[in-house]
């Protein structure tokens, strides 16, 4: 035979849909017996913390809680000093939540994220039970994926010529995937001119995970921690103070099979508790990392859509459907979103802005001609001291829902309608100006990393065999011992068979349920 084809096993993923809503949790938290009532709620927030995501029959399900942490004014005698109190409920909110997503099945890939958007209370009447709405906003998606082995190339003698179609996609082959769980503990000083800690209100901890670089069987993740502390100083007053490449992280991975071609995706959720140690001068942070490095290999392949020779019908070959994104473009795009907010008349005038938040939501997108549209608004939190003579410590927080409106249009060749687009929206500067005492001016810059995916459906060829003329007088049956590469598919075809005869002949090879052939294997071949 003169027919040489060259094989390449294929990695397949499609992206089966996904999904971004909005809901809300309900739920309850009561005062420790010894603490005081609350007079004013400064602020609620919640810190997710999810336990299990899978997949499920049309839906991708979530289950786990959200820990609730409170700083409120406490109620108190006329003439005595009301100082500020934190507390906090781990697990206060339990949840068990899922996501609709039509085709969805238990064996596949489900990603999915869970984000606290604002907490909505109301105060009961004894001033010690608060009941909450948590508003969140939950992503998810689901992924199949396969690999199989595909025809990229054929050749044959002369004077045989071929011709061929084909097709090139652009897929990336997970290699990895490395879990990793982390314990850090790091001291955390004030600088010299800073007040000295009394009670810490709120700790802030933003791990920083730069790209990661991969040697010959090696890769490192580094990362180091952005601490933000709001805290109550010896004296009263309240300061906040921002301290950078802090707690450091670093994982160590060896595999042989790693090397320098490969990319590597790292998604990282941190819980941390906090501690005033050194007499107020310092804070010990215990963070607990976990995570999933993703490593992935970017596969470029021209698979063959047919296969034939003009000449003659010798040539056979057997397809199979496959559906696969292929990656069309990447792009990172940054900008800036601004607008003027304005305080309610309900709420105190600023003296001092402490910390500004903003969460990006993107609601909805437009796909044209290399070009995407992103719509959306960014929600801003204020946390400030107020002029005010009610109080020793005038906190507020003040929240502004969709504040600053997204409208982005990001220019991305290649990109038609119809294609899948993926996004990621993230805040890498936030920057005010107090305009006076009511108004306020806000810069925040957004990255915005897109992936364009075609979903791409085609019939590709799997095998090929150049055939034989038949024996005018074959034997009622041919016994074989299986050659590497060998299916059933090419021994009916070259053997003027049928895959139905040969199972009926080879029993042995139903009842293992068997799929491929090993090489050693005795078959017997009926004549057709």
């Amino acid at each position: 035979m003169s027919l040489r084809v060259r094989e390449e096993r294929l990695y397949v993923e499609n992206q089966l849909g996904n999904s971004v809503l909005q809901a809300v949790f309900q739920g309850t938290v009561e005062l420790p017996v010894n603490a005081e009532g609350i007079a004013r709620v400064v602020w609620v927030k919640g810190h997710p913390v999810i336990s299990k995501i899978a997949a499920g029959e049309d839906q991708v399900k979530l289950q786990g809680a959200i820990d609730i942490q409170m700083v409120y004014v406490p109620e108190v005698l006329e003439g005595d000093t009301a100082e500020l109190q934190r507390v906090e409920w781990p697990g206060a909110i339990p949840f068990d939540h899922y996501v609709d997503i039509v085709g969805a099945e238990p064996y596949m890939t489900a990603e999915a994220s869970l984000d606290v958007v604002g907490c909505e209370y109301e105060v009961r009447p004894d001033r010690r039970v608060v009941d909450l709405d948590v508003l969140t906003l939950v992503k998810a998606s689901i992924k199949t994926g396969q690999s199989r082995n595909v025809i990229t190339a054929a050749a044959v003698g002369a004077p045989k010529k071929l011709v061929t179609d084909e097709l090139t996609l652009n897929t990336r082959i997970p290699i990895l995937e490395v879990p990793f769980n982390k314990e850090i503990t790091g001291i955390v000083e004030l600088p010299e001119e800073a007040d000295s800690i009394s009670k810490i209100l709120d700790v802030r901890c933003e791990l920083i995970v730069p790209p990661v670089e991969v040697a010959q069987g090696k890769m490192t993740i580094t990362g180091t921690t952005e601490v933000d502390l709001i805290y109550v100083a010896v004296g009263g007053g309240v300061r906040r103070v921002v301290f950078e490449n802090q707690l450091p992280l670093e994982v160590d991975h060896h595999d042989p099979i790693l090397d320098q071609d490969m990319g590597v995706k790292v998604k990282t959720s941190a819980n941390w508790d906090a501690f005033v140690v050194n007499d107020g001068r310092a804070v010990r942070i215990e963070l607990s990392v976990s995570g999933t490095a993703e490593v992935n290999r970017r596969q470029v392949t021209r698979v063959l859509t047919s296969l034939s020779c003009p000449t003659d019908e010798s040539i056979e070959t057997r397809t199979e459907t496959i559906n696969v994104d292929s990656v069309v473009n990447e792009k990172a795009h940054q900008t800036v979103v601004q607008g003027i907010l304005e305080l309610l008349e309900t709420d105190p005038p600023i003296r001092e802005l402490l910390r500004a938040e903003a969460r990006p939501q993107i609601v909805d997108y437009r796909v044209e001609e290399d070009k995407v549209t992103l719509e959306g608004a960014v929600d801003i939190e204020l946390i400030y001291l107020a002029y005010t003579d009610e109080e020793l410590k005038p906190l507020h927080s003040v929240t502004f829902p969709a504040a600053l409106p997204i409208q982005q249009s990001i220019v991305i060749g290649g990109l038609e309608p119809g294609m899948k687009v993926n996004f990621e929206t993230a805040v890498k500067v936030i920057k005010t100006d107090l305009i006076n005492r009511e108004t306020i001016e806000v810069f925040v810059t957004l990255r915005f990393d897109v992936e364009v995916l075609e979903e791409i459906q085609a019939d590709v060829v799997v095998e090929a065999i150049e055939m034989t003329p038949p024996d005018p007088d074959p034997p009622s049956v041919t016994y074989v011992f299986v050659q590497e590469k060998d299916t059933l598919w090419k021994l009916a075809r070259q053997y003027h068979s049928d895959e139905t005869a040969i199972l009926q002949a080879n029993s042995w090879l139903q009842d293992e349920g068997k799929i491929e052939l090993r090489p050693g294997d005795k078959i017997c071949i009926p004549r057709k």
